[in-house]
């Protein structure tokens, strides 16, 4: 995929919420790219099937996925973590108020050790996320990613927005929302699921890179 190539082996966050075809675009990324050795961590257990082309980890326990990631063996070239909210928000809930402090700053650990990861390893590493509770927000607030300071730890932010849906077709779209390359809500592609066949089109084009103006 060109624009992860442009983007360089570094960290990616896809936020957006349920049903906005995070999990799916993530997937047909990960088959796309040319690296040989990947791994797929799940943390929602979503899928009909284990992919055939990653190693494939299930780790819903955010305890268990915070020391895997701290210690994430060498070698992979392309990593997804999906999701990295959904085991910190049921974390957080069960905390105590005094403790809620300690899982964000444990989101911002493995947001680091990611960043070191595809450094030292030359390695694509994606993360999807949930966005921020919309609770207490001033009208006209722009949701960001779940996670306070976390997101500085990534290259490249997008979003999914979901655009259609029906028994028999649903349409997303993944747009800019924090990028080297392109201005706020830049389209970049467009997800479309059928009964059949997951088809991913590119939206963006050359000229529409703000780098190359």
């Amino acid at each position: 995929m060109e624009l992860i190539e442009r983007c360089g082996n570094d960290t990616i966050e896809l936020f957006g919420d349920t049903g906005t075809g995070k999990t799916t675009f993530v997937l047909k990324v990960l088959e796309e790219l040319p690296a040989e050795k990947k791994l797929y961590i799940d943390t929602e257990r979503n899928l009909l099937k284990e992919p055939e082309f990653a190693e494939y980890k299930y780790i819903p326990d955010f305890q268990e996925l915070y020391h895997y990631i701290m210690n994430l063996p060498d070698g992979y070239k392309a990593v997804v973590i999906d999701s990295v909210g959904l085991p910190i928000l049921g974390e957080f809930a069960t905390m105590r108020l005094d403790e809620k402090g300690q899982i964000l700053l444990k989101m911002e650990a493995i947001s680091y050790a990611l960043k070191r990861y595809s450094y030292k390893n030359d390695a694509v590493v994606i993360v999807t996320n949930q966005p921020e509770s919309e609770f207490g927000k001033e009208k006209g607030h722009i949701l960001r990613p779940f996670g306070d300071k976390s997101k500085y730890y990534y290259k490249e932010i997008w979003k999914s927005e979901l655009m259609y849906s029906s028994p028999t077709k649903t349409v997303c779209n993944i747009k800019s929302f924090r990028s080297r390359f392109f201005g706020r809500d830049a389209p970049l592609y467009r997800l479309t699921v059928t009964s059949n066949d997951v088809k991913l089109e590119r939206l963006y084009s050359d000229k529409d890179d703000i780098n190359k103006s």
